[in-house]
């Protein structure tokens, strides 16, 4: 089907009418269809021209009633049938293609059609590896100005060698005096990086550009090794609180205290509601954080766990007390106070956060300490989940609070995965007991 085009008669002031002696004239933009009968419409086919109206498939263009000039209907048909194919009621002109050459296509215009694509999120983590390190080393290069010219897996080879740590200081002020090294990228960053060159050379071979993706496994892989997370030590979190307590807010204490005691990524702390805090009578706990901690929306949902959290205990600072203490922001939120988009307010958490991160680090400088590692608002999650391991809570639970698996915990977090080893040390350990009474007891009838 071409069409969707109607035919009908529509009568002009010459018209017979109805009785075919003008004395019954037909009303004006009267129709009568093919398939009309004098016995359904009480009026006769005359000779009038037959019009058509409908729409078009190809262009989705919809003609309104138009003349076909025919006044037999299998010539009408026709006339129908060609303005399907043209995809209009006029003849399109038929140009004829003039043989060129391939379209060469430089190298930064690959780059811009191939992030417009992406979302606005991708286009700024993309553009680390496309914008600052492609466009430079072709620059560099003096005979690489268009994509065709890339066809090589030797370039993409060198191009990875290129590769440094440009920001070794990770965004700290670099001490006076001290050098600008520049150190190669850890392995599981060059993964990273490979896997974003590999989509864009992806996008170049769809498009014909390059007759193969060259940063596939077969040419350009990377093993990524697990990095152990990191947690912070107790007087790292006292010179930590002891930052958060200096700030204008108290909100901003309350967010810390969050983070370490529940474990969860910044993006959900934002949005806890006040309903979310509830009773949880599971001594020494009083208090909850009902919630659907994941990493994907697709799997959000079958994820809901009570993360038990401190309360008024000795020793250990009142995170419910706290939470309940805060003034309720839009009527539901502990923490978004704006009505803006959620990601700008996220934004703004993580600058907060980051901010209490750098004052404790200075506090530790005037007393002549530092941070076993970079300290960053993500560490708290790793603190929450080495601090369950350590105290053997079980892989499982832990898992639960996290939103994640069972096996991204025992990767991340080996170190701190004891509990079930220590469990079937028991196991094997008893075991081992009574195999030694029975060959004790084989070498004491030996002897007798």
């Amino acid at each position: 089907m071409i069409h969707t085009l109607k035919l009908f008669r529509r009568h002009d002031s010459n018209c017979a009418g109805s009785d075919g002696k003008g004395k019954k004239p037909y009303p004006k933009d009267f129709r009568i269809y093919e398939s009309d009968s004098v016995k359904a419409t009480g009026k006769r086919q005359c000779n009038c021209t037959i019009s058509a109206e409908g729409r078009l498939l190809k262009t989705k263009l919809y003609v309104r009633p138009k003349s076909t000039g025919q006044r037999e209907w299998d010539e009408a048909r026709k006339v129908a049938d060609q303005w399907g194919e043209w995809g209009g009621t006029t003849q399109p002109n038929v140009v004829v293609p003039v043989e060129a050459g391939p379209v060469r296509i430089p190298v930064v215009e690959s780059i811009q059609r191939f992030l417009k694509g992406l979302s606005e999120e991708n286009q700024v983590r993309i553009s680390q590896l496309l914008v600052l390190r492609l466009i430079p080393f072709v620059e560099s290069q003096k005979t690489l100005n268009f994509i065709q010219d890339m066809d090589n897996p030797d370039i993409w080879i060198d191009f990875k060698a290129t590769w440094k740590n440009e920001n070794p200081f990770r965004n700290r002020e670099k001490e006076p005096g001290q050098p600008l090294s520049v150190s190669k990228l850890k392995p599981a960053t060059t993964g990273i990086l490979i896997q974003w060159l590999r989509q864009y050379l992806k996008f170049c071979v769809k498009r014909k550009w390059l007759s193969e993706n060259w940063a596939s496994r077969e040419y350009m892989s990377q093993t990524v090794v697990i990095q152990q997370k990191e947690p912070y030590s107790e007087e790292e979190l006292d010179y930590i609180y002891q930052a958060a307590g200096q700030q204008k807010f108290k909100d901003t204490l309350a967010f810390v205290m969050t983070l370490d005691n529940t474990g969860l990524r910044v993006c959900d702390t934002v949005q806890i509601e006040k309903h979310q805090l509830i009773p949880f009578n599971s001594p020494p706990f009083k208090h909850a954080i009902y919630c659907n901690p994941q990493k994907t929306k697709r799997t959000k949902d079958i994820n809901f766990v009570h993360i038990p959290i401190p309360g008024a205990m000795p020793g250990l600072r009142d995170l419910a007390t706290t939470l309940a203490g805060l003034p309720i922001k839009q009527g539901r939120y502990f923490f978004r106070a704006g009505t803006g988009l959620m990601k700008t307010e996220i934004t703004n958490w993580k600058t907060r956060a980051t901010r209490v991160l750098k004052i404790a680090e200075s506090l530790m400088k005037k007393d002549g300490k530092c941070f076993s590692h970079h300290p960053h608002p993500h560490r708290f999650r790793h603190t929450f989940a080495c601090r369950l391991l350590g105290w053997g809570v079980p892989i499982r639970i832990v898992a639960q609070y996290l939103g994640d698996t069972e096996n991204t915990v025992r990767k991340h977090y080996s170190t701190f995965c004891v509990a079930e080893q220590h469990e079937a040390a028991s196991v094997y350990g008893e075991a081992m007991r009574r195999m030694a009474e029975k060959n004790k007891a084989k070498l004491q009838l030996v002897k007798a």
